[in-house]
């Protein structure tokens, strides 16, 4: 990924911030908060391993999450759609067995 991109407003290459607007990500600039362009967004996806190229919303397998949010050395974006996914994961197993038991009884 780019470290720089040309802002039209200080004319010359500067680093830029980015902002998740619309389903879409959208670049500022870090001297005048100028907008620069708009970068198409991407789901977190693991880029390496079993699923290589899958969003991380879409996987199911909570032991390999949890195995690749410990040994995987990943940015930090992708570290917390791991950390999001595991917790939704683990929330739904906690209700399913709740719901389970609440029937047995």
């Amino acid at each position: 990924m780019e470290t720089t991109l040309f802002c039209g407003h200080c004319n010359k290459q500067v680093g830029y911030y980015t902002e998740l607007k619309s389903n879409q990500n959208t670049a500022w600039c870090n001297e005048c908060n100028g907008f620069i362009k708009n970068i198409p967004y991407q789901k977190p996806a693991l880029y390496v391993g079993k699923y290589k190229g899958k969003p991380i919303e879409e996987i199911d397998d909570l032991k390999y999450l949890q195995w690749a949010f410990r040994e995987m050395n990943v940015n930090e974006r992708i570290k917390t759609a791991l950390s999001q996914r595991i917790s939704q994961l683990e929330f739904e197993a906690i209700i399913s067995y709740k719901n389970h038991y609440s029937q047995i009884y």
